[in-house]
């Protein structure tokens, strides 16, 4: 059996996007913003997902520029292109999450980016 265990820290770079799709479930996507090598001139950019209670709790308590630690485990999916063909995508499933700092006031402001 193969398992994958990661663990990433970073900032996020806005409050992570709450919806519930068709059968009610609640995901969140955020993008994870880890500097490389110890420089802030430099930094990867993750596109991250979160589901139901976690995803409801990670947007709550978190919003832009907040410093956490993630655990979980990377996903692919293939994506139909409208001119043919086929894109794969890589995505990071967030399976647990951990406050790194005194926590930020989470804004309501819609124009948050």
């Amino acid at each position: 059996m193969y398992y994958q265990s990661i663990t990433l820290i970073g900032r996020t770079t806005s409050k992570a996007n709450l919806r519930f799709i068709t059968d009610g479930k609640a995901v969140a996507n955020f993008i994870l913003a880890i500097n490389r090598d110890g420089s802030s001139n430099n930094a990867d950019f993750i596109p991250c997902v979160i589901w139901e209670d976690k995803a409801k709790n990670f947007t709550n308590k978190f919003g832009k520029g907040s410093l956490v630690l993630i655990e979980g485990k990377l996903r692919s999916t293939q994506i139909q292109l409208e001119e043919g063909g086929t894109k794969n995508e890589l995505q990071f499933e967030v399976h647990s999450f951990k406050q790194m700092e005194k926590p930020k006031p989470v804004t309501t402001n819609n124009n948050e980016e």
